[in-house]
């Protein structure tokens, strides 16, 4: 799935952001990608208790991959900048 998103909360747990208006987030939730699904699975006839499996699988498998994540080794100094995507065109060799 590729899906365009729109950042629903603040830069960091202590940003409320305030500075943006109520009616823009809420119509950027109604837009949200993962809503939208959902919505769909249901008018295709998916049961709540259904969807709730799948939310409730869906939280199983991030738990999993952060208990492992927060249990693996940091990667060494070699690794920094590998799978890092470089959208600007410049390229990280030439910007060094």
């Amino acid at each position: 799935m590729h899906a365009v998103t729109y950042r629903l909360s603040g830069h960091t747990a202590a940003d409320a952001a305030a500075y943006r208006d109520g009616g823009e987030l809420a119509e950027q939730w109604r837009r949200d990608p993962i809503v939208r699904a959902a919505a769909m699975l249901v008018d295709a006839g998916m049961t709540d208790a259904e969807l709730e499996a799948v939310r409730d699988e869906a939280r199983r498998a991030m738990r999993a991959v952060l208990d492992e994540a927060r249990e693996s080794p940091w990667p060494g100094r070699e690794r920094a900048f590998t799978d890092v995507q470089d959208t600007s065109g410049q390229g990280l060799a030439q910007s060094a």
